[in-house]
């Protein structure tokens, strides 16, 4: 809620081997929860840890990390409400220095960019990860899923490992695609 988003700061980070979900306050630094689990540091050209940034939505706070542990935790308590792994349960292909992207929720949808052969974006019913949709085979980028007004509709954009990509945020069909190269398949720009 908005209300809570003022009050709380939510940040991650890795202590030996763990990824830890901290909810701090903001004005003083006091931690009001913590969530953790374990997660190999995987140093990747730095120290390691969580690559992706927290996403707070409605009292619920999504996470992912860099081995594709997707989790649903209540904003308040920090209580897991579901859990599954990009790799495991959606076939995803971890990028070369793991997962980086946040989730994006948009309306009932939480998009992750899963990197899979007929699963490289899935959309999940962001209330139990049940998934919606899943489209495309392009390997995963580094970059957040982004949503966009459509002529009519909502799409999402996300920047994959060979260049951006937009879908219909209703049925994941692809609308368009531009090849964007890099080295290492690295596109860490999140589209704006």
């Amino acid at each position: 809620s908005p209300a809570l988003q003022r009050r709380v700061l939510e940040a991650m980070g890795n202590v030996a081997d763990q990824d830890i979900v901290y909810c701090l306050d903001p004005n003083t630094g006091k931690e009001i929860w913590r969530h953790s689990y374990a997660c190999p540091l995987d140093a990747r050209q730095f120290e390691g840890g969580p690559a992706a940034t927290p996403t707070v939505d409605d009292g619920f706070l999504y996470t992912v990390s860099h081995e594709g542990d997707l989790k649903c935790l209540d904003a308040q308590t920090g209580k897991v409400i579901w859990s599954k792994n990009l790799i495991r349960d959606f076939g995803g292909r971890r990028p070369r220095w793991g997962y980086a992207g946040s989730p994006l929720v948009e309306g009932k949808l939480l998009v992750v960019d899963n990197g899979g052969r007929g699963s490289s974006t899935i959309a999940l019913d962001k209330s139990n990860g049940t998934p919606v949709w899943k489209s495309g085979d392009d390997g995963a980028g580094d970059a957040c899923p982004i949503g966009y007004k459509t002529g009519n509709g909502r799409g999402v954009v996300l920047f994959k490992a060979l260049g951006p990509v937009g879908l219909n945020l209703a049925d994941g069909k692809e609308l368009w695609r531009h090849e964007w190269r890099t080295s290492y398949d690295v596109n860490a720009t999140t589209p704006i």
